[in-house]
């Protein structure tokens, strides 16, 4: 189950050494490196990274480049160097990543929210220790879905209370005892993720004003579930490494519908005799058919 994610840390790892020693990247050595073919190789990390290989390197390199400019009395010029940029090139870049030129970050201008956009290196852990393979799953064509909850977002704005205090309040946390967790891109370039905590919506009923509803279109999933003594959080990620790195290349005939960017993790905690939770989480991947392409004889 860890193979991919292996694949994925190891070129993280190559590319932070090669950006210490300020030496070139290139997509070929990452993929000689990783044992794979390159565009193998690519396809891997954009999964994995949500970008391809070279913003990636060019948005850690900017990183670096950050620090170096707040805290050191290096010249601009002599920092493009080191990341092997020419100074129109590394301004062009710097800018791209944080909105504002290295001169005007060394003014101290115009720095509100750049930590936003500083990246540290991505390492993925695998997850699979948690569990045992995942071996049952259901596939099911479901009609569209009403959610009603709060949003991991707007809980840290300050404009709502804590989920777990909204949850109790309502007791939505209710049928069965599950909770239902969304995850979705809620931007139109599909960048940057949000989680919904939710559960199913019930019409005139009274939800605080701060409850969103999500419309989930009809659409076809493919439940995995999995338990264990552990938190949710693991299993819950224990089941997604194991949907990405193994069903899907067990399972040929399908793959991710791109038009869909919704899974939903529904969780309970149950107790043996002797008090110990176990806990079962359920998760769902939206997925197509794909479609057969002619072959001519």
């Amino acid at each position: 189950m860890s193979s991919l994610i292996s694949v994925f840390n190891k070129a993280i790892e190559y590319i932070e050494e090669k950006i210490k020693n300020s030496e070139e990247i290139t997509n070929k050595n990452i993929a000689e490196v990783c044992g794979y073919e390159q565009h193998y190789c690519s396809k891997i990390f954009q999964k994995y990274a949500n970008m391809n290989i070279q913003e990636y390197v060019k948005r850690r390199k900017m990183s670096y480049a950050f620090g170096d400019l707040i805290t050191s009395n290096k010249n601009i010029s002599d920092i493009a160097e080191k990341y092997l940029y020419s100074a129109d090139g590394f301004t062009k870049a710097f800018k791209d990543t944080f909105g504002i030129t290295p001169i005007q970050l060394k003014r101290k201008e115009k720095t509100e929210k750049l930590i936003d956009n500083f990246m540290n290196p991505i390492y993925i852990e695998d997850y699979s220790q948690y569990i045992s393979e995942p071996k049952d799953f259901v596939i099911r064509e479901i009609e569209e879905m009403n959610f009603i909850g709060v949003s991991y977002l707007d809980s840290f704005s300050g404009n709502i209370d804590t989920i777990e205090d909204k949850f109790e309040q309502m007791a939505i946390i209710n049928e069965n005892g599950k909770m239902f967790e969304l995850s979705y891109y809620y931007d139109k370039e599909r960048k940057d993720k949000d989680t919904f905590y939710a559960n199913y919506y019930t019409p005139f009923s009274y939800y605080p004003k701060e409850f969103k509803i999500i419309k989930v279109p009809k659409q076809k999933w493919i439940a995995l579930n999995a338990e264990g003594i552990d938190d949710k959080f693991f299993i819950v990620n224990a089941i997604k490494s194991y949907f990405y790195n193994e069903w899907l290349k067990k399972h040929k005939e399908y793959e991710l519908d791109d038009n869909c960017e919704i899974a939903f993790e529904c969780y309970n905690n149950e107790y043996f005799d002797n008090d110990c939770p176990i806990t079962r989480c359920e998760v769902w991947f939206p997925i197509k058919e794909k479609k057969l392409s002619l072959i001519q004889i």
